[in-house]
């Protein structure tokens, strides 16, 4: 399985991944813990997953052990959900709404993977805020599929997967790189909206202009930590010009 962004801050050790269990009070499930180990974060090139018949989501971050992008932090998100999430289970990945993909740790909830609904946390119905949705992280890695929009272009799937690979065949075969989508914004703008830096840097690198690029990292970056890195390097990019 391809991961985007594996050790995109650094690999773990393992007193990292035990100073961890230390303070969660809980071992860590074999399969999730030597996920961890090898990618400390990271997505799924394939990210999307069923709930229930007709209900699908996507992964957003998978969290790992860094100090670099505190919103996608495992200690941080286990302290801000406590009391709001069993304590039986650690919130590890979250969907684009907010909603939290968890990992039993203790007592009949270990190694089983559940969905948390946001929607449901304070309500009369809070029991139903909880989902299982795997048996075990393996089998829920196993589970994630590509949900295809029949109206996607080939483009669009491309810049959102951050697919380097079939944007450099594109190009070859006559893309321009300041192609742009009904909003007006080019391949690189696009880009940075999804806050994949390695597409920024390699359009960069044949000519792309940055255009509103830094402005739209900043804005995404009031709401989402993990676009800090985007600034950074935009920021970095703009003084090359």
């Amino acid at each position: 399985m391809k991961i985007v962004d594996s050790n995109k801050f650094g690999a773990l050790t393992e007193d990292a991944v035990k100073k961890l269990e230390f303070q969660i009070g809980a071992l860590l499930p074999k399969e999730y813990r030597a996920f961890l180990l090898k990618h400390n974060g990271g997505k799924p090139a394939s990210s999307d997953f069923k709930l229930g018949e007709g209900d699908i989501t996507g992964l957003h971050h998978i969290y790992g052990i860094f100090e670099q992008d505190n919103h996608s932090n495992i200690l941080n998100n286990y302290n801000v959900f406590k009391g709001r999430i069993k304590k039986e289970l650690l919130p590890f990945a979250d969907d684009s709404f907010g909603n939290q993909i968890c990992i039993g740790i203790k007592n009949k909830y270990i190694g089983k993977i559940y969905f948390w609904d946001h929607e449901f946390d304070g309500s009369f119905f809070k029991s139903k805020a909880i989902t299982l949705i795997a048996n075990s992280f393996n089998d829920f890695l196993d589970s994630l599929f590509e949900y295809v929009d029949p109206d996607e272009s080939v483009l669009s799937r491309v810049i959102r997967l951050g697919d380097i690979a079939e944007l450099s065949n594109l190009i070859e075969n006559g893309l321009n790189i300041e192609a742009t989508d009904e909003h007006g914004r080019t391949i690189i703008e696009r880009s940075t909206i999804e806050g994949h830096d390695q597409m920024i840097e390699y359009l960069f690198e044949l000519g792309a202009q940055l255009k509103t690029s830094l402005e739209l990292a900043e804005k995404n970056a009031k709401y989402f930590e993990s676009h800090l890195t985007t600034v950074r390097l935009l920021k970095k990019l703009s003084s090359k010009k």
